[in-house]
């Protein structure tokens, strides 16, 4: 199975287009980010307190007709916000993976991840290194995604699941 970007168009080999947002396979329907085909979008968030510190994961995903479909709060241990992030994209891409949801948009505070995700940042660090792999490894499984970098305040429900999962889950919090 082969994915080329059609962002631009470029038909360059996933991973080989710094541009390339919407990955599409090869051979399959031709769904670019302009497609009229209806998408989950989901809002992921993770965060730290103290870095590293007690962390949590937080997503909100919401249908094809607009309404909410789930809610993911997740006490993560000790990690950095980074790492956070990435293991809330994760939990949120095996609930639609388990759902069988094959079209979604990402929507992410985290400017690092998306750009990292887009080819368009290099992952340095080894632990978010084996993230990004993990995130790319589960990539396949969707026939449309793409990833938008938008501000926290744009994010503020998963944020607050958060929060919610490190209260839960960190001692003296």
């Amino acid at each position: 199975m082969v994915f080329v970007c059609l962002f631009l168009n470029c038909g360059k080999a996933r991973g080989n287009c710094a541009d390339c947002a919407t990955l599409v396979q090869e051979g399959g329907k031709s769904m670019d980010s302009n497609s009229s085909l209806p998408c989950f979008r989901v809002y992921t968030d993770g965060g730290a307190r103290g870095n590293p510190g007690p962390a949590g994961a937080g997503a909100v995903i919401v249908g094809e007709d607009g309404n909410v479909k789930g809610r993911i709060s997740q006490f993560l241990g000790t990690a950095t916000n980074n790492q956070a992030e990435y293991r809330a994209l994760i939990l949120a891409l095996q609930w639609l993976q388990e759902r069988e949801i094959r079209c979604v948009d990402v929507f992410m505070d985290s400017e690092l991840i998306v750009r990292q995700l887009q080819g368009k940042y290099k992952v340095k660090d080894k632990e978010l290194a084996r993230l990004f792999v993990q995130v790319w490894n589960m990539l396949p499984a969707f026939s449309k995604i793409s990833f938008h970098h938008i501000p926290r305040e744009q994010n503020k429900e998963a944020d607050a699941l958060v929060n919610k999962a490190i209260d839960r889950g960190a001692p003296n919090s």
